[in-house]
């Protein structure tokens, strides 16, 4: 928001390297990246907070946003038929 963006994702990359058991950190990491189109960085990130935390919503509807921009729909869909459902799945 400050246009301080690579400054940004440095401070989020030293949390979730010193957090590695929070799932907001490489989740909000993750978000960064995605808005940086660095996907092949922000999937795997994604992956470990839903790990942390199944029902962390906001990083499984980032996954499959992201996976949808990539057009890798079956695995959108996937993540989205994966317990716990999200709302609005169908």
């Amino acid at each position: 928001m400050l246009g301080q963006r690579r400054r940004g994702l440095e401070e989020l990359e030293v949390a979730a390297r010193l957090e590695p058991g929070v799932p907001i950190y490489n989740s909000s990491l993750a978000a960064g990246l995605i808005v940086a189109g660095d996907f092949a960085r922000a999937e795997p990130l994604l992956r470990d907070a839903l790990r942390s935390d199944p029902t962390y919503g906001a990083a499984r509807e980032r996954l499959v946003r992201m996976l949808e921009t990539q057009a890798r729909f079956a695995d959108a869909v996937n993540e989205r038929l994966r317990a716990p459902a999200l709302r609005d799945a169908e």
